[in-house]
């Protein structure tokens, strides 16, 4: 699902589009996706290339353009108007999208693309704020290809504050090529850091470069990635970044214990979870073959039209219209198995994105949630607290305020998580 509620405003005001809450990683907007002025009718239609196709080294720059500028009064008004603080915006931004080589999850040259927004500031050397967006399915509404600021509100107010903002877009959305590999955390971090490398090549043409700190940033699917960038980093001490803080959103860092168990007993809502358990099957069956045929976990009609639904084109609204409205309906006896075999290969699938929380950070790390998140329950920041404090990391856990975005706490957390996230930020490491 995705982070497109084109003008959300977190007081309950009435949107443009009708928004759903959001299960396992992210946020749902039933409705039409944005695509931003002068790009290709639908980003679906531009060319999604071969896993061979980046003619270079993982992190490489291949391409950079420019998609706006925003003076800070007009970054401030958008700001406000979605429920995103604005009070410490100073300067206006540029929006670009970078194209840049990655790999995919067999290791393979891939391109991928991101949002990177630089501050219109006269420092040279500018400290560098990563935001892990939530679950997309369709590649539109990823933060490059994304003209919503609801998807590019925290990057936008991270630049404005005088930071430079790295939003990925992950493999397979917004420009990049193939598919998604929702919730694989490998190529997560891979594209979060090839990211970062073309954007450090990149910043001297705008003149800035960056500096070592990094600070790391994520909602729902995106707290896990953000996690995951921050062991990533830690564990490569010769590198260029160094994490200074890390920042982990309502998060479902315990799929197998926590969030399946919620999803398959009713606890989440049933056509969110069908939306959810359909992605992850899919994607993960790419990766790790969980079956040979889709009418092995799919009933009929879903089975014939699951893989075409989570291949990057088709917007939530046509997605969710697909499917049916609990997971008895979707899955087959097979299909549920996968689900609650504790043995089985889904769940030894997902043990890489159940250990984002077992490292021992040697950095802060805030674990923002709000009680009775509705559609990643609590008990995944229960797990993850546990895990941190059984290696001896005494991770904070920070209650965020009760602000439902029609309904729905989980998704007003995404901005109200944001909000916090910013304001730790800047007291922890101000804009250089």
């Amino acid at each position: 699902m995705s982070e497109s509620a084109k003008g959300v405003r977190a007081k309950g005001t009435r949107p443009h589009l009708r928004v759903a809450a959001v299960a396992l990683s992210g946020l749902v907007a039933l409705g039409a996706s944005a695509v931003p002025a002068g790009a290709a009718p639908g980003v679906a239609s531009v060319s999604r290339g071969s896993a061979t196709s980046a003619p270079a080294g993982p992190g490489r720059l291949l391409w950079a353009e420019h998609a706006a500028s925003l003076s800070a009064s007009r970054v401030r008004a958008s700001l406000s108007a979605n429920g995103f603080d604005a009070g410490h915006t100073v300067a206006g931004v540029d929006l670009w999208r970078l194209t840049y080589a990655t790999v995919d999850p067999q290791g393979r040259s891939i391109t991928a693309s991101g949002l990177v927004v630089v501050p219109r500031v006269s420092a040279r050397a500018l400290r560098t704020v990563v935001v892990e967006h939530g679950t997309l399915a369709y590649r539109g509404d990823a933060p490059s290809a994304a003209a919503n600021p609801f998807v590019t509100g925290a990057a936008l107010q991270a630049a404005s504050a005088g930071y430079v903002a790295v939003a990925p877009d992950y493999l397979g959305l917004g420009y990049g090529a193939g598919t998604h590999p929702y919730h694989d955390i490998p190529t997560e971090v891979s594209a979060t850091i090839d990211l970062l490398s073309a954007t450090r090549s990149f910043l001297p043409r705008t003149g800035h470069e960056a500096t070592h700190d990094l600070l790391v940033s994520g909602f729902s699917q995106g707290a896990s990635a953000a996690l995951g960038v921050a062991r990533a980093v830690q564990a490569n001490p010769g590198g260029w970044w160094r994490v200074r803080a890390v920042s982990a959103i309502s998060g479902a860092y315990d799929a197998t214990g926590a969030e399946i168990p919620a999803l398959v007993s009713g606890e989440v809502p049933g056509p969110v979870a069908a939306y959810y358990v359909s992605y992850v099957l899919v994607a993960y069956n790419k990766i790790h073959h969980l079956y040979q045929r889709p009418e092995e976990v799919f009933r009929s009609p879903y089975a014939a039209r699951v893989s075409t639904l989570f291949g990057g084109n088709v917007q939530e609204t046509a997605i969710f219209a697909a499917l049916p409205q609990t997971l008895n309906d979707l899955l087959t006896a097979r299909g549920m198995a996968l689900l609650t075999d504790h043995e089985g290969p889904l769940k030894r699938a997902l043990r890489d994105a159940d250990r984002v929380c077992s490292w021992r950070a040697g950095v802060p790390v805030r674990l923002y949630y709000v009680p009775g998140d509705e559609q990643v329950v609590n008990a995944n920041l229960t797990s993850c607290a546990e895990k941190f404090a059984s290696v001896g990391v005494d991770a904070t856990t920070a209650q965020l305020p009760t602000e439902p975005v029609h309904g729905s706490l989980h998704l007003g957390s995404a901005i109200t998580g944001a909000n916090r996230t910013f304001s730790w930020f800047l007291r922890a490491l101000p804009p250089a």
